[in-house]
């Protein structure tokens, strides 16, 4: 009998050649892997600076949204690589040194200020853009301030630098960007008043006529607020408006409607800011005639600028008083009650007087900046 002696393993050739697939299988699967591995570092790469990049940006827009001037760039069309502005009357400035986005308050930005991103990026110079534009509606500058951000990435990596670029256009209200001696604008009305630098201090250099509601001068009281128009005995704020008095002379107030008369970023001023004023003109007994307008029926210089005018005063009896001889204004600041502190011009004066008056009375408002 015949046996068949048959080889069932590989020979070399089949080996070698299964050895070279397993290889390039091994190869191509470990090309994928890396290829993975590394798109999930680049993305990872590009995570950190894009985060980076919004929290750096989100901290100049928390900060510009309460801005009052800005200092750098400071024209229209100017570009910096630094940013200077004032917030709540504190100088905050942002720049870049050692490749890190710098916060600093009060004093210059330097290597030392505090960072606003983390380690993982390097940002590079920043470009700070200022255009300003005239609002035709209210005549008055609105500023664009367009911020753009470049960082590239800080990881130790064979894969190459990715860097990405973060733009933000901010336009800021006019009133944060005002300059004592420009014209506001209450957005609740639409009125417009010329302002005034006096010393230190940023005065309306007009009468407040903000004028939600009027009554008659027989009505009123020292806890509700009642506005009046001298001379106008109605209940209808257009025709109250219409008055030549609310034109020249705006509208006076109880000292409860006093407090509301300023808008955002305005106050009534306080008793000790109206002995600041004074101080500032030379003391209450020459102050007075530095702030009355000049007029036929006073005796005002006006070399203040505060353009004080007679338009008279609302009596607790009821009736309209003094018109084109006196001229009383509210300060916020309360004596006795019912009684607060205002200021009196009166013809013929050349002081400001300071009286204690009941809350009932109706007088003129001027307001200072905040």
């Amino acid at each position: 009998m015949k046996i068949n002696n048959k080889n069932f393993g590989f020979t070399l050739i089949e080996l070698l050649i299964y050895s070279a697939v397993l290889l390039i299988a091994v190869g191509i699967v470990s090309t994928i892997l890396i290829s993975i591995r590394q798109s999930q570092v680049r993305l990872q790469i590009r995570s950190d600076i894009t985060n980076d990049l919004t929290m750096a940006m989100g901290s100049i827009s928390y900060d510009l949204a309460k801005a009052s001037s800005i200092a750098t760039p400071g024209a229209a069309d100017a570009t910096s690589s630094t940013l200077v502005f004032s917030s709540q009357g504190v100088d905050i400035s942002y720049c870049v040194t050692d490749n890190v986005l710098r916060r600093q308050e009060v004093s210059a930005c330097n290597s030392s200020s505090l960072a606003v991103h983390s380690s993982k990026i390097l940002m590079n110079q920043p470009l700070f853009f200022r255009l300003e534009n005239t609002n035709t509606k209210f005549d008055k500058k609105l500023v664009s301030l367009s911020v753009n951000l470049s960082a590239d990435s800080a990881a130790s990596t064979t894969l190459g630098l990715y860097d990405q670029t973060l733009e933000s256009t901010f336009l800021l209200p006019a009133e944060q960007f005002f300059t004592c001696g420009q014209t506001i604008v209450d957005a609740r009305d639409g009125n417009s008043y010329p302002t005034v630098l006096i010393g230190t201090q940023c005065w309306t250099a007009d009468n407040m006529a903000y004028l939600p509601s009027v009554v008659p001068s027989a009505t009123g009281d020292t806890t509700n607020p009642y506005y009046y128009v001298q001379g106008y005995q109605g209940e209808d704020v257009t025709l109250a408006k219409a008055q030549v008095n609310y034109t020249a002379y705006g509208v006076l107030y109880n000292h409860v409607a006093a407090r509301t008369a300023c808008p955002t970023g305005w106050h009534l001023p306080t008793d000790d800011e109206y002995a600041m004023l004074s101080t500032t003109l030379g003391g209450i007994s020459v102050a007075g005639t530095k702030l009355k307008a000049t007029s036929t029926v006073w005796d005002g210089t006006n070399i203040s600028g505060f353009n004080a005018k007679p338009v008279g005063d609302r009596m607790i009896d009821g009736s309209f008083y003094d018109h084109s001889v006196s001229t009383y204004f509210w300060s916020d600041s309360i004596s006795d009650p019912p009684y607060a502190w205002s200021r009196y011009l009166g013809s013929d004066f050349a002081e400001i007087f300071r009286y204690a008056d009941d809350l009932g009375y109706g007088f003129s408002v001027r307001c200072l900046k905040d």
